[in-house]
């Protein structure tokens, strides 16, 4: 589906997501499986929306990039919630995600503090965007 899933795939390797309490107060923040999320997050976002008819350049440069609240927007705009149901706060999360992720914080760390979702959640937002998203694409791509 143009990436999301292998990014998917690889922040589940880099930090498997908390399955227990325990887990979740143990879990260290791993700015590099964050990064992994939020560009999956980002292709998936980016697959829909070209299924809709975007254009690849408006995805790529101006006014999307890698702006993952502009294009969690504009996919709601799109309809997105009937390939896949995001409830409210996890549309939050992701717009919480894009404050660090849009700005390269994940790949280019700075001392500082970051507000980021919990890893969690965060990783069953992308599951679910890649696992309802991956038909619509599918379909677009091969069935026109």
């Amino acid at each position: 589906m143009n990436g999301a899933e292998e990014f998917l795939e690889a922040a589940t390797r880099v930090c498997k997501p908390p399955v227990i309490a325990r887990e979740k107060l143990r879990l260290r923040i791993n700015m590099t499986a964050y990064y992994l999320l939020g560009h999956s997050i980002e292709l998936s976002l980016k697959a829909f929306l070209f299924g809709r008819g975007v254009k690849y350049n408006k995805l790529r440069n101006k006014p999307y990039g890698h702006d993952l609240y502009k294009l969690i927007t504009e996919s709601r705009k799109r309809r997105l919630g009937i390939q896949v149901k995001l409830t409210p706060n996890e549309v939050e999360l992701i717009k919480l995600l894009s404050i660090s992720y849009s700005a390269k914080l994940l790949e280019y760390t700075e001392v500082g503090y970051y507000k980021l979702p919990g890893y969690g959640i965060l990783h069953e937002i992308a599951t679910k965007l890649v696992a309802g998203i991956r038909p619509y694409a599918y379909k677009k791509t091969f069935n026109k």
